[in-house]
């Protein structure tokens, strides 16, 4: 009986707790006045002082928000994307009991040695310095115990919460149960670090070495869903190098690391389908070593450095790999068409693009879709592609796409804000640098590799081989045919569908004209001898006769045209 007590008491334990939950969220969204804030877009440092006072779940939430310009406006994505949190760090005995539960084993059975205090925190997890027993430095990332069931408990509450969302005003394009099912998913992946350490080893097969990248090499030995280890890289990280050169003179070395950080992330794009998707400044090392005199990998791309330059002696390092991006072939296919007609500058192929990468939620009218889009695009016409602020160019097509109910793809979204965070770093190591001159080649570079060259040529050989064997026949038939005309026999065929009908219809189109000449030779007529003739002979009166006579024929024809309008009218609305 007292176990049965006790079991009870557990549930109404939980739903306390989650009660208490439920009026803290409401307590903090009504301080903030959050949902009116979403609902006009204003006062976005308010809604990100709400997200940071809820804890980790709402500042992943937030985090995801500032990847969405198709929800958010540009104000919100800069307000969200400085985002912080203050989770303490665990102790190490924390961490070393997290990893006896994981691997079932303890620490130093597992490592050399095992640095205590963390090297950095973040609102999943902390980092700490090791050594394996094979004596390779690794960085451990271990995940802050009970982060899982906060984030499930708050999803769970959200879930339910979420429903009176739909009632704002901004919600007309965006389903907000859909995306929240989204971050929802996305979450719920985050808080399996096996997925990271299966991103980053496929980040490291695709990139590592790949010019002057490298990426930390991952232990999936050493990995599970709440702990992931990889190679230490040394390295200065990327937002630490831009403030010492921030307002030096643009050097060869600057230039050289612009270049190449746009052109990985477009083979990332076009050639991989698989992106990083957060590549600020502190997910980025820059390292100096001494020249290396090796050659690249065989990459059938546009590189930076030919196969038989030396490479420079600095290198860039990839880091965390918690978001990633994923496009399938077809997205890809349609992203090379957008960016080729950005350059070329065809709004109808732009548009015809735009419309593959979105869904429709909502009245299109693509007559105003196309137009709005030419008005916008027509100031970008006679600048230089080296002049476009693309970031700012690509957060207003998403706006013109959302006034029109078209909602982008997630996936194109995220690689937006990857694309725009990215540029950010470019810009302040090359101001002059173009991301769309860079992005050019490569989409040229994609729609070669794509097309079957080979398959294009026999089909066009084909096909004028057909037509060789038809030119005969054709020449004969054609012969035949001026033979025929020459001799005045050339007969030609029509069909002529409805016949009586088409016929009943010339008919009464001639009877009307007959009428109406007979009408005005009569009018003509009698005015005549009325204007020729005393007011009182027998000849003047014939002629009032007429007026008279047209008169009541033309009344007729009055009477009779409203009449068949009328039946016409009263058939239509019986059917």
């Amino acid at each position: 009986m007292a176990e049965e007590t006790k079991t009870q008491a557990k549930p109404k334990k939980k739903r306390g707790r989650n009660a208490k939950r439920v009026r803290e969220i409401v307590k903090v969204l009504r301080q903030y006045d959050v949902l009116k804030a979403l609902s006009t877009q204003t006062h976005p440092e308010n809604v990100r002082k709400a997200l940071e006072a809820l804890g980790p779940t709402f500042i992943k939430i937030g985090q995801m928000l500032s990847t969405r310009p198709d929800i958010v406006s540009p104000a919100f994505i800069a307000e969200l994307s400085k985002l912080q949190d203050d989770v303490g760090t665990d102790s190490f005995a924390t961490v070393q009991q997290t990893i006896q539960t994981e691997f079932g084993q303890p620490v130093t059975e597992l490592f050399q040695d095992f640095a205590d205090k963390p090297i950095a925190s973040a609102s999943m997890g902390q980092v700490h310095l090791a050594h394996m027993q094979n004596g390779v430095k690794v960085a451990v990332k271990i995940q802050h115990p009970g982060i899982a069931a906060v984030i499930h408990t708050d999803l769970r509450i959200l879930d339910r919460l979420v429903r009176v969302v739909k009632w704002l005003p901004t919600a007309q394009v965006v389903d907000p149960k859909e995306i929240f099912a989204q971050f929802k998913v996305a979450l719920e992946k985050e808080l399996d670090s096996k997925l990271e350490a299966e991103n980053n080893a496929r980040f490291y097969k695709l990139n590592n070495k790949q010019d002057i990248f490298e990426v930390p090499q991952v232990y999936l030995d050493y990995c599970s869903s709440k702990v992931v280890t990889t190679e230490y890289k040394v390295g200065r990280s990327m937002g630490s190098y831009l403030k010492a050169i921030a307002g030096q003179p643009i050097t060869d070395k600057r230039r050289n690391i612009a270049k190449a950080l746009v052109n990985n992330f477009m083979k990332q794009v076009f050639d991989d389908g698989f992106f990083h998707a957060d590549p600020h400044p502190g997910n980025i090392l820059l390292r100096d070593n001494e020249p290396d005199f090796g050659e690249f990998g065989a990459a059938e791309r546009p590189q930076l450095f030919n196969k038989t330059s030396r490479l420079p002696n600095y290198r860039l390092i990839y880091l965390d790999f918690g978001m990633v991006g994923t496009l399938d072939q077809g997205l890809i296919d349609n992203l090379a068409a957008v960016v080729m007609a950005i350059n070329s500058r065809d709004a109808y192929k732009i548009g015809n693009g735009l419309l593959n990468i979105c869904k429709v939620v909502g009245p299109l009218d693509k007559n105003k879709f196309f137009e709005e889009l030419s008005a916008f695009l027509e100031p970008y016409y006679n600048s230089g592609l080296g002049t476009i602020d693309l970031e700012n160019m690509t957060l207003q097509i998403v706006e013109l796409c959302r006034r029109n109910y078209l909602q982008m793809n997630p996936d194109v979204t995220l690689l937006m804000k990857a694309f725009g965070t990215l540029e950010g770093v470019v810009l302040q190591l090359d101001p002059d640098i173009s991301m769309l001159e860079v992005a050019r080649p490569f989409t040229r570079h994609y729609i070669m590799k794509t097309v079957n060259v080979r398959n294009e040529i026999e089909d066009q050989l084909l096909a004028a081989y057909q037509l060789s064997k038809d030119v005969p026949l054709v020449a004969s038939r054609l012969k035949t045919s001026l033979d025929l005309l020459e001799r005045g026999r050339l007969k030609l065929g029509i069909e002529l569908k409805n016949r009586d009908q088409v016929l009943d219809r010339i008919e009464a189109m001639v009877n009307r004209i007959v009428i109406g000449l007979i009408l005005a030779a009569l009018i003509v007529g009698s005015s005549m001898l009325v204007q020729n003739q005393a007011q009182q002979t027998w000849i003047a009166r014939l002629g009032i006769l007429g007026y008279i006579v047209a008169a009541i024929f033309i009344l007729g024809f009055l009477v009779g045209g409203l009449w068949t309008h009328w039946q016409r009218w009263r058939k239509r609305r019986q059917k």
